[in-house]
């Protein structure tokens, strides 16, 4: 979290810097160890303070986030499974109703929105 800046030199107004803060989401949720133990909750902790941390940054890609990485960002938060963060859905619901009005998304976009928020 001490690293935005070095991560997001140039925050979440451009399109690289949407994606990139998207790509972080999704690499950390995918890679991270699951076998924490006695230390779950801490680590679940951490989790929730970081998703709350960059919040405001996640809406605002949210907002203006292409199919791929609308769903990129939608599978993130189902797999780090939170379902605290209704600013982070309610975007990317919104904007995956503007891409679907657009004829911007396919199945598979649309299968996984649907699947992370049945679950998350």
């Amino acid at each position: 979290m001490e690293r935005k800046a070095q991560l997001l030199p140039n925050g979440v107004e451009t399109e690289d810097g949407r994606n990139a803060l998207i790509d972080f989401f999704y690499i950390f949720a995918s890679n991270r160890s699951k076998n924490y133990g006695v230390y779950r909750h801490y680590a679940n902790q951490d989790i929730e303070e970081l998703i709350a941390h960059f919040e405001h940054d996640l809406c605002d890609a949210a907002e203006q986030a292409d199919p791929e990485y609308l769903t990129r960002l939608a599978q993130a938060l189902y797999i780090f499974k939170t379902g605290e963060y209704e600013n982070i859905f309610w975007r990317i619901e919104r904007r995956a109703c503007e891409l679907a009005e657009e004829g911007k998304l396919d199945i598979y976009h649309v299968t996984n929105i649907v699947r992370a928020f049945s679950r998350s």
